[in-house]
């Protein structure tokens, strides 16, 4: 049986990282409703169940940051800033 031009192909593990990268870059921050959105604009089918198990497994992978707010799951990239004074590295001041 061959397949109509129109149909929609699925979302898969790529597609997904790619549009939530996208949005956090864009964004700061994506939810799974917006990823889903977005694979649906570009032509993906794609469900929220689908589209949240593949989010909750690439934030564990990829070390993004999760919050709940009761409603929504928002993703980001987790920022790690060490203010610490390493000796090796030179200071500078303005004074």
């Amino acid at each position: 049986m061959f397949q109509n031009s129109n149909s929609s192909k699925m979302a898969g593990k790529m597609a997904i990282k790619q549009a939530a990268e996208h949005l956090i870059l864009s964004n700061g921050a994506t939810t799974t409703l917006e990823v889903k959105s977005l694979l649906r604009q570009q032509g993906y089918q794609a469900n929220q169940s689908d589209v949240s198990m593949w989010m909750d497994r690439l934030s564990q992978e990829l070390d993004w940051e999760c919050s709940f707010n009761g409603r929504n799951r928002n993703y980001r990239y987790r920022l790690e800033m060490d203010y610490g004074l390493n000796e090796d590295m030179p200071t500078f001041s303005l004074n």
